[in-house]
């Protein structure tokens, strides 16, 4: 059987498949960088760390360390999250499929909570 022939068999819903699931991981890629990245963002503003050189040891208080310890430990543990992907049965697609899913259901909430809350 010659290429050209090879190349007639392709169908169309085999070829619309592949171009979804391959969308479907690249945004499934895509969102998991962007939903990591903000996660990091917004803990490490939420702890808010404040320097404590100027601060007398006696003065010093507890929230003060656990803000700045946390401040540090957040964005390090994200970024072995983000680096940190876990495969299962040999398929390195397999994540990131699941990653598009939970983004995809994750717009879709925000879209609708925009328009919810946008509504006049």
């Amino acid at each position: 059987m010659s290429d050209y022939q090879n190349h007639n068999d392709i169908k169309p819903e085999n070829l619309m498949d592949k171009l979804s699931m391959r969308l479907l991981r690249w945004w499934g890629m895509l969102f998991r960088v962007l939903f990591i990245t903000l996660v990091g963002i917004i803990g490490y503003l939420w702890m808010d760390p404040q320097p404590l050189g100027g601060v007398p040891l006696g003065q010093l208080t507890l929230k003060q360390i656990a803000r700045n310890i946390m401040g540090v430990v957040i964005p390090i543990a994200c970024s072995v999250w983000l680096f940190k992907l876990n495969k299962k049965d040999g398929d390195e697609s397999l994540p990131y499929e699941d990653w598009g899913r939970f983004g995809g259901f994750v717009l879709l909430l925000g879209v609708i909570a925009f328009a919810w809350l946008t509504k006049r």
